[in-house]
């Protein structure tokens, strides 16, 4: 027991940050969609999606039925397994942008849906009592995208078809901003690249802001208005998700997932960048601040922030 209380002990150092069932608090709250990312589910971004609805906004994480989570169930409880890319595959960006096509589409759609379903009372969404009294507290007149990864492109694909949602009469209201977790710019074609997004903060991992893709994220970052871009020192891809918190640390360093920084370190970081963009009315005074912040950081002796640009 002594041995395996050690050896799991590193569990321990984050205790769930919610409460279950609790009741939701008095007020309307803005909305924020959460997409996740390839082989991933709503429940890896625990940490992520608690910081955020502890600074005030209701969640709604969704799980893809695309064929890229991990595990996801149709309404009528069938399995969707995981689709990756058939043998002997070639990783280009043709081939990716078409064989991923389909995938956004399907992710596209499920947010519009889901959008649509809560600016009309949420009535189609609830499958629970507390789901129900959670989506009465949402503002459907003020909303966020967020994603990572694939789930950072499918938030930006969204962003760039809500003008179409909001013509055809399915969503009425635009989202206030798209907040883009380490990117995976790859399956973005050239015309979503150059077409950019308004509003937007872009948060890379130390390991994407050093490979050859960024390129594709820059050019995206610099196409955009009212937009900035960061990344935090010492993370790697997956310390936006829940998965540093699934190994001891010295584990999740040597098989990298997780970076040299402590990972609370990098949560904390990412939380108030997130926190700061969502929270500020006139975007083009968060974006300055976020700069400044991003100006310190990299000044300072341990910088945990730098320009992605």
């Amino acid at each position: 027991p002594g041995i395996v209380r050690w050896a799991l002990g590193f569990l321990s150092r984050h205790p769930p940050a919610h409460l279950q069932n609790a009741d939701p608090a008095s007020g309307k709250f803005p909305m924020v969609v959460f997409s996740h990312g390839l082989y991933g589910t709503l429940d890896m971004y625990k940490t992520l999606c608690q910081s955020v609805a502890a600074a005030g906004y209701v969640v709604v994480a969704l799980e893809h039925e695309d064929g890229s989570a991990l595990h996801a169930e149709t309404p009528d409880g069938h399995f969707v397994p995981y689709r990756g890319p058939p043998k002997g595959f070639q990783y280009v960006r043709e081939n990716v942008v078409e064989f991923r096509r389909s995938y956004l589409e399907k992710r596209v759609k499920e947010i519009e849906r889901v959008v649509q379903a809560v600016q009309a009372g949420g009535k189609p969404l609830v499958s629970a009592p507390l789901v129900g009294r959670v989506l009465e507290k949402a503002n459907p007149g003020r909303w966020h995208l967020m994603g990572h990864s694939f789930g950072g492109t499918t938030c930006v694909t969204a962003a760039q078809r809500c003008q179409d949602w909001q013509q055809r009469g399915t969503v009425p209201e635009l989202p206030h901003s798209t907040v883009v977790l380490d990117l995976w710019p790859v399956p973005l074609p050239q015309s979503a690249i150059d077409q950019g997004l308004d509003k937007a903060l872009f948060i890379d991992s130390e390991t994407f802001a050093q490979g050859k893709e960024v390129a594709l994220t820059k050019q995206l970052l610099q196409n955009s208005t009212n937009s900035v871009g960061m990344y935090v020192t010492g993370s790697a891809h997956q310390s936006f998700s829940d998965t540093p918190l699934l190994l001891p640390e010295f584990v999740g360093k040597r098989i990298g997932f997780c970076g040299g920084r402590n990972p609370d370190q990098v949560y904390q970081a990412i939380g108030d960048a997130v926190g700061h963009f969502l929270s500020t009315e006139s975007h083009a005074g968060s974006v300055k601040e976020l700069k400044d912040m991003v100006a310190a950081s990299a000044a300072s002796a341990d910088p945990v922030l730098q320009s992605l640009l």
